[in-house]
């Protein structure tokens, strides 16, 4: 900032230091700017917990079901392994025939190097 633009701005400060409206009105301004500034940051706090809140929910919720999800893989394998028939364990561990024709596969090829 030049020379000439701080006396400008001192020149300004002076004479609304010494009126006391001018004075009153800079005050005020300046505490509603600073209201208005923590209003934000508390607002913006606020929006990152409910997001921070959301997610935690989401990924509980994605992980219950990732839990269930493989849980029934597992029951699907015992059931191959005991010679169920195909149909059933879709239908008792609500899999997709696809993914029972795929762990069949799985377990097919298990037994081929096993034997």
């Amino acid at each position: 900032m030049s020379d000439t633009m701080m006396e400008k701005a001192f020149n300004l400060w002076e004479a609304i230091s010494k009126d006391p409206e001018n004075w009153a009105a800079y005050v005020n301004r300046d505490m509603g700017i600073r209201d208005m500034n923590q209003m934000k940051r508390e607002a913006l706090e606020e929006g990152r917990e409910e997001g921070r809140q959301k997610g935690l929910q989401e990924g509980r919720q994605e992980g219950r079901q990732e839990g269930l999800q493989e849980a029934r893989r597992e029951m699907a394998k015992a059931m191959i392994k005991k010679g169920m028939d195909g149909r059933d364990i879709s239908e008792l561990t609500e899999l997709s025939m696809s993914a029972i024709d795929q762990l069949m596969k799985e377990h097919d090829g298990k037994e081929s190097t096993t034997s």
